[in-house]
């Protein structure tokens, strides 16, 4: 969303609850359930810059390590019922 405008106007029509936009893996969830975790690290509008860019890899990164601490290896999408994942084995 390159218009601050636009951004904002898109902010107030959900009641201020939006803190971020997410394009890219925007239509992952219609293909299978996932969880995507980013580092947020700038603006998309004309306010865009690198400077935090590491900072948010990072954080992204320790958000994923702790998320996974949680996840259970014996329920995976073939004990599920769930076709196999790319690249998981049988």
């Amino acid at each position: 969303m390159r218009s601050t405008v636009v951004r904002n106007l898109e902010v107030q029509k959900l009641s201020d609850a939006v803190l971020c936009f997410g394009m890219e893996a925007a239509g992952l969830n219609t293909e299978f359930s996932c969880l995507v975790i980013r580092g947020i690290s700038d603006y998309t509008d004309s306010h865009t810059n690198d400077a935090w860019q590491h900072y948010a890899a990072v954080a992204a990164a320790a958000c994923t390590k702790e998320v996974v601490t949680y996840l259970d290896p014996a329920a995976s999408a073939v004990t599920l019922g769930e076709p196999p994942l790319y690249g998981e084995t049988l």
